[in-house]
Order: C-alpha cells, then structure tokens, then sequence
C-alpha cells in the first residue's frame, strides 16, 4: 500500500495516536479530579460542557483559522500550547491549587484549541495523500487508531494513573502533546500556502458554509449525520442511567459494554476501505443509515445488556465507517483554499450543535418521561429519516451526484 511508504502520512498518524491516547487518559481523569474538587454534578458537568462549548461558539472560526496559516506550523503550534497548560495543570494538581473552576478553564482552552487543530488536521490529509484512491484508507486508519486509542488503551491509562496520583494524567497528557508535536514537526513541506486575508472572519466563514450549501449531495448528507448524530447522542447521554439503574448492571459491566462499542468502532475504521472499494459509499451510507433506527429500538427491545452491547457494537461500526467514507469524500470535492472551511462546517454541526443538543433533549425527555421514551423517540426519528431519504439516498442517485461532483473538482485538485 502506498500509504506504508507515506512518510508524512505515518508522522502525521502516529503524533495523533499518541495525542489521542494523552486525550483518553484525561477524557477519563478530568471528571475524576472534578468528582474530588465537588459533589455538585452541576459543577462536574460543567467541566464536559466546558470542552465543547467552543465547537459551537468558535467550530467555524477554527476552519478560517487553519486555511489562512500553515497548516503543519499551526498543529504543531497548538500542541505545544496545550502541553504547556495540561502540563501547568498538572502542576497545580500536584501542588493542591487547582479547583474546579481551574480545570473548567483549562478545558474550555483545550477546546478552543481542539476546533482548530482538527480543521487544520483534516486539510493536511489531502494535501499528504495524493492519491484520491488511498484517502478512505488514510482515513479509516486515523479512525481507527484514534477509537483504539480514546475508548481502549487511554481510558485504562486513566484510570490506572489517577489512582497512583490526581496529577499523574495531566503530566502523561502533556507529555503526549510534546511527542506529537515533534512528529508533526518533522513532516515535509509546510502544509498549505496561506489563503488570502482581504476577506474578513466572517466573510470567511460564509465562504465556506456558500460552498457546502451550493452542493445538494453535501447539504444531504450534512443534514443526514446530523440527524442520526442528534438522536444517537440522546440515547448515549443516558446509556449509562439505562445500563446501571434499568437493567441493574454493575459499573464494570457499563464500561465492558462502552469498549465493545468501542470495537466495532474500531473495525468500523479499519474495514471502511475495503467497503469503499467494494461496494462504494453509495451503498454504504443507505445501510448505515437504514440500520441506525432498528438498532436504536432493538437496545430496548428486552432487558438484556449482551443484546445492548451487540447493537452498540454495530451502531459504532456503521457509524465511524459512514464518518471515513464522508469524510474522504469531502477532502475529494471541497477545494484545498477551503479545506478547512468545509471540515469546520461538519465538525460545527456535529459537535456544535446535533450531539450536544441531543444529549441536552435526551436528558430532559429523560428526566420528565423515563429513559426508555429516548430510546424509542431517537429510533423512530432515525426511522422516520431513513424513509424520507430513501429516495435520494438510492444507491442508483447517490453514485450518481457523487461521481458528477468528483468529475467537477477533479481539475482543481
């Protein structure tokens, strides 16, 4: 394979496997550390809220941002930035002067940060790969290795470290950020030229919002993820009040059930190519689609948590392979001047505004008409979309719109 003798693609993989394994170390100690600051889950929600609240307020922004520097010279900028303040974290972890509000400021910065270095990350792929062929694998590797990393190996990490000492994580974390941004470092090239500034942020922003609305295909399947994300975030806001309190399991049990989620995730990245090169994205996001309703309702069909892992497991697998396959597909059409634009937008729509407005509207309907009502409520919209878009989303029609819009971006490219 092509990408095997990809130097950059290699550096640019292992600095964000390495970073995604310093992300689930602190993903899985942050709310412990806040759990020991306060009893609040007020202020302990806080601390979640607080990383992804700059997705809504800033997720367009960060795409300006990574189209208008290097691309490479920003990442590693980024990661240097936010080792030193996991790193100042952790010091004042060690030295007993960090509250909760310290660790709700810290994480809304890593945030901040996190908006654009993924723009930024998502428009140096393309410009690594050459090849438009190679672009399902290298993403379906990223994903792959970024689930293994954030749901298997940094989790435990987390955990296991938190137990030895409350700074502990934060000091891996940073560390982590240091070897990632060496590895970025040393990739070829500086990355993309930077765009023009005449226009300002917000004429830039609109730039690439008129891009993705002046494409059918795009705004169809923007619209589509962002569905199915609303509802799935819904349910998964209160897998865990279902999984403990409905069926009775123990806290071990719920996170046995979350790393079998995380598996088909992982194979969902890791076979995403071969489905690519088989059956094509025009079959794959039909089923995946088709799938996300039944398998919602399926969870709570009976009071049985090998049943809920294994829908978990499928849902995960179909989910990231549809997110591989989408993802190549916009790095394929969307100009190299824009890359980052039109990343932003789906990263806005999907972490700004569908997962977090889901996870608020599950809680809520949760809270007022049971838990179970979720999971009804989320399979039957993701059912209701699976039949609105059956026409549009027909193998036949979709395989067509995509081939005339990698015809029409092929001369740019």
């Amino acid at each position: 394979m092509a990408l095997i003798r990809n130097g950059s693609y290699l550096k640019l993989a292992s600095a964000m496997g390495v970073s995604s394994i310093g992300d689930g170390i602190r993903l899985v100690a942050a709310p412990l550390l806040a759990s020991t600051m306060t009893s609040d889950p007020l202020l302990i929600s806080l601390v979640v809220v607080a990383n992804r609240l700059p997705w809504l307020l800033f997720g367009l922004a960060g795409g300006v941002v990574a189209d208008r520097f290097k691309r490479k010279s920003l990442m590693v900028l980024i990661d240097l930035s936010r080792c030193v303040l996991v790193g100042a974290l952790a010091g004042a972890v060690f030295f007993d002067l960090a509250g909760i509000w310290v660790l709700a400021v810290v994480s809304f910065c890593l945030g901040v940060g996190e908006t654009v270095f993924s723009a930024a990350n998502q428009g140096m792929i393309p410009e690594i790969v050459e090849d438009p062929d190679d672009l399902s694998a290298a993403n379906g590797t990223f994903h792959a290795m970024q689930a293994a990393s954030m749901n298997f190996i940094g989790p435990g990490l987390g955990g296991l470290l938190f137990s030895f000492a409350r700074w502990l994580p934060f000091l891996i974390d940073a560390v982590s950020f240091l070897l990632a941004s060496a590895l970025v470092a040393r990739i070829a090239g500086g990355g993309q030229a930077p765009a023009s500034g005449g226009a300002g942020m917000w004429q830039a922003v609109r730039e690439g919002v008129a891009w993705c609305r002046g494409k059918p295909v795009v705004v169809a399947l923007l619209s589509v993820m962002g569905v199915v994300n609303f509802a799935q975030s819904g349910v998964l806001a209160v897998m865990v009040i279902y999984v403990t309190n409905d069926l009775g399991a123990s806290a071990t049990a719920f996170g046995v059930v979350l790393s079998i989620s995380g598996a088909g995730g992982v194979l969902g990245g890791a076979l995403a190519p071969v489905a690519d090169r088989k059956l094509g994205f025009s079959y794959v996001l039909p089923v995946g689609v088709a799938l996300a309703g039944p398998l919602l309702l399926l969870m709570i069909a009976s009071n049985n948590l090998v049943l809920l892992a294994g829908c978990l497991f499928f849902n995960s697998f179909f989910g990231i392979m549809v997110s591989v396959l989408v993802a190549s597909l916009r790095q394929r059409i969307a100009p190299r001047e824009l890359a980052g634009r039109v990343a932003s937008v789906q990263a806005f729509m999907a972490m700004g505004i569908a997962m977090p407005g889901g996870a608020l509207l599950g809680g809520v309907t949760a809270e007022l008409l049971g838990v179970r009502l979720v999971f009804i409520l989320s399979g039957a919209l993701c059912l209701l979309l699976s039949l609105a878009t059956a026409r549009n989303l027909h193998p036949r029609a979709l395989r067509r719109d995509i081939a005339e819009l990698v015809a029409k971006a092929s001369p740019t490219k």
